[in-house]
C-alpha cells in the first residue's frame, strides 16, 4: 500500500490504513500466540514467510506503474526518446555504395 502511494498508483486514506493496521496486528497477534507451543526455530518459517507476503504485495503496484503509457515523447523510464530522422531516396538502407545498382 505504501509503495503504492510512492509510485502515484494508490491513495491512502484513512480507512485503508486503519484497515491494514488491524490486519496487521490481528495476523501478529495469530502467529505470537501459537509461536509459544512450536518447536524451537520456526519463527524463521513465520519471517520468510511473512517476507514473501511483504514481496508480493510490493510487486502489484510496481507492476503497474510500469504498464502505464509513456508520455509522449518519452521512453518507459522517462528519457528522451530517441527519434530516427526520415529515410531519404536509399540512404536508409545499410547498403555499401559499391553493391549500390548504379543509376544511368
Amino acid at each position: 500500500m505504501v509503495v503504492g502511494a510512492i509510485l502515484g498508483v494508490e491513495r491512502l486514506t484513512v480507512r485503508k490504513i486503519t484497515g491494514v493496521a488491524i490486519a496487521v496486528l490481528g495476523v501478529t497477534a495469530a502467529l505470537a500466540a501459537g509461536l509459544a507451543q512450536s518447536p524451537p526455530g520456526a519463527w524463521r518459517g513465520e519471517l520468510i514467510m511473512t517476507g514473501a507476503a511483504q514481496q508480493i504485495a510490493a510487486s502489484e503496484p510496481v507492476s503497474e506503474y510500469a504498464r502505464r503509457p509513456a508520455p509522449q515523447g518519452l521512453d518507459m523510464h522517462g528519457r528522451p526518446a530517441p527519434v530516427a530522422p526520415a529515410p531519404q531516396g536509399d540512404d536508409h538502407l545499410d547498403i555499401p555504395a559499391f553493391l549500390r545498382r548504379q543509376a544511368t
